[in-house]
């Protein structure tokens, strides 16, 4: 936009004063009333120009630096490496490697994070677009019958008219200020959020999965347990029966061995239950019906000889646990590894960009037009000499008064970045302290299970010892079903902190970011 160099041109004079100009002679009144025009000019246009300013800046929250975090001593030195992506492979368990295949081509979560990935994408193409010349080409014919009551015969009236028309058009607005790179930038800080989150849904899902499978493997073992139990608790009131018919026995002492027998059952039913839950829930994991988790095999039990799971790092095996080191700046390596982290991060990234955006929208813009072509009245004089035409244009738009929308719009963009950065704060605290938590878990199962295993040694030492009895003459069987139900109770114990440490080990893999081990690093 532009106005006239000498404002006074729109001011009236007298002839008198013209005249009283030309010979020399000045007006004050005439001097005057070209300064208060510009007064009367310029207040309006400082107020309303005052009214479109982003004002100072305000204090933006601060990202918390993961030096600051007291996480030393806490995570394993490999957790700076990303994992490996397939990691379940390595516990070699062909089952589980082909119902995680079906998981993730089937599942629903992670379909859905894909498809917010496009959308993102989508959203960056747009943004990135909007940045680079708009050329558009039209062709087309009219006609036209003026009236001629309306237009004059001189002018066209009552006659037809008709033209055809080729153009080619070029439409810029130039990025002056920055604001539509930054806004390419927040859309691509998005695109980066959004595959963070799907590779997150992949991660939960295969831990979830994994999860699951292992509980399967678990309720088979408890039914073991529980059929063990009913078995030796059978035994006891057949035994039992038989002194109570030979007068040794009490019917307390048989009632006491119907409601032992009753509780044995109890347990086979809710270890049966167990079972068909996790198969229903690794049906519900791989996207598919009932029937896909009740066609599965049983799966190897860790404690087995026949189990794959030994790839599973073992707290009590020192080998095996992730060594641990005192590193001041420790959590910068879950930062490498951790998606949620980097994903928080990244929509830092994209609300301080949206901020430029916001503040862009506060300075003049520039708009380039142009368009060249050919019109004629006939068909084939397109291509005819005197056919061209063309026409430029350029425009410049001033903010000027807007009623504090752009105002309100830079505020709600400063906050949405401060919200992002408690988020980024709170992702990371989070994910330090899960880790901590996790290899504290994993130390005190470590002792848990060394004080079980004896356990277990001991019942089962008393048992062989009980059967040595028993065979012999000296002791009764009676007496060695009894030490067998201590051997039960162990080996349930046993089963039970061996399930609990790999739901930990696990949960220690969601934790880290995904995987027992680092990925090999690529070959240069």
């Amino acid at each position: 936009m532009g106005w006239p160099q000498d404002i006074t041109a729109h001011t009236a004079a007298s002839p008198q004063d013209r005249k009283r100009t030309r010979q020399g002679h000045e007006d004050p009144a005439a001097t005057r009333r070209p300064l208060a025009a510009r007064g009367l000019l310029a207040a309006p246009l400082a107020l309303m120009a005052a009214c479109a300013t982003p004002g100072p800046m305000t204090e933006r929250a601060a990202l918390l630096a993961p030096t600051t975090l007291a996480a030393a001593e806490t995570t394993p030195a490999n957790a700076a490496r990303a994992p490996a992506p397939d990691w379940w492979r390595a516990l070699g368990d062909a089952q589980l490697d082909a119902l995680m295949d079906e998981a993730l081509s089937g599942a629903q979560d992670p379909l859905a994070a894909q498809a917010r990935l496009r959308q993102a994408q989508a959203l960056a193409g747009l943004a990135q677009a909007g940045q680079s010349p708009r050329v558009s080409v039209s062709a087309g014919w009219s006609a036209e019958h003026p009236a001629s009551r309306a237009v004059p015969a001189s002018q066209g009236g009552g006659q037809l008219t008709r033209q055809w028309r080729g153009t080619v058009g070029v439409d810029w607005t130039p990025d002056l200020w920055g604001g539509q790179d930054a806004e390419w930038k927040a859309a691509l800080g998005d695109v980066r959020a959004a595959e963070l989150s799907a590779q997150e849904a992949r991660i939960q899902l295969s831990v979830a999965l994994v999860q699951a499978y292992l509980q399967l493997a678990y309720a088979h073992v408890q039914g073991d347990i529980a059929q063990a139990e009913f078995d030796r608790v059978t035994d006891v009131r057949r035994l039992t029966l038989q002194r109570l018919d030979s007068g040794l026995a009490t019917q307390a002492q048989l009632r006491q061995t119907d409601s032992d027998l009753a509780s044995a059952s109890q347990q086979q039913l809710q270890a049966r239950r167990q079972v068909v839950a996790a198969q229903h829930a690794l049906s519900t994991l791989a996207g598919q019906g009932p029937g896909r988790g009740e066609r599965l095999a049983r799966p190897a039990w860790p404690g087995s000889a026949a189990s794959p799971w030994s790839a599973v790092p073992s707290p009590s095996a020192r080998a095996e646990v992730p060594p641990v080191q005192s590193l001041p700046s420790l959590p910068l390596g879950l930062l490498d590894r951790r998606t949620d982290v980097l994903a928080a991060r990244w929509r830092v990234e994209a609300a301080g960009a949206r901020i430029h955006v916001a503040r862009a929208a506060f300075q003049p813009q520039l708009n380039l037009g142009a368009l060249a072509g050919l019109a004629a009245s006939r068909g084939g004089d397109l291509l005819r000499s005197g056919a061209g035409t063309y026409s430029a244009s350029l425009g410049l738009t001033l903010p000027l008064l807007d009623g504090g929308r752009r105002r309100a719009g830079l505020a709600l963009q400063e906050a949405q970045y401060d919200e992002a950065v408690a988020h980024y704060n709170q992702t990371l605290i989070r994910a330090v302290n899960e880790v901590a938590d996790q290899l504290q878990a994993q130390r005190s199962l470590a002792e848990q299970l060394d004080q079980q295993q004896r356990a277990r040694e001991a019942a089962d030492e008393a048992w062989q010892l009980a059967q040595q009895r028993y065979t012999a003459g000296v002791g009764s069987y009676l007496d060695a079903l009894s030490v067998r139900q201590q051997l039960l109770v162990a080996e349930q114990r046993l089963a039970t902190l061996q399930s609990q440490r790999l739901q930990d080990s696990l949960a220690l893999v969601l934790a880290l970011g995904g995987g027992f081990q680092p990925a090999e690093p690529p070959q240069p």
